[in-house]
């Protein structure tokens, strides 16, 4: 949803740091996949990598992807993000 919301007014700059974003969402739900079957199997597991692969994204989101965001898209913008997130969030409860 946030990026649709992103149309970059340089298009030299368009979605630069997105590619990577994606790379490591991918990543981290491969890891959270493979805990989630060595906890079925009730097998052992670490996750001190997840931990930080975790804070490595949120700090990447927040210092590179966000502060883009947040200067491209609009304010209008910004409250239906935040009004769909919160739709999202009550249907998964």
């Amino acid at each position: 949803m946030i990026f649709t919301s992103y149309n970059p007014d340089d298009s030299e700059n368009e979605y630069t740091y997105f590619p990577d974003l994606m790379d490591q969402h991918i990543v981290i739900l491969n890891l959270v996949e493979t805990l989630r079957n060595k906890l079925q199997r009730r097998e052992a597991f670490d996750i001190s990598t997840l931990k930080e692969l975790l804070v490595n994204h949120k700090n990447f989101e927040e210092n590179h992807v966000y502060l883009v965001l947040d200067q491209e898209i609009d304010e209008g913008e910004k409250r239906f993000i935040i009004e769909r997130k919160t739709e999202i969030i009550k249907e998964r409860r």
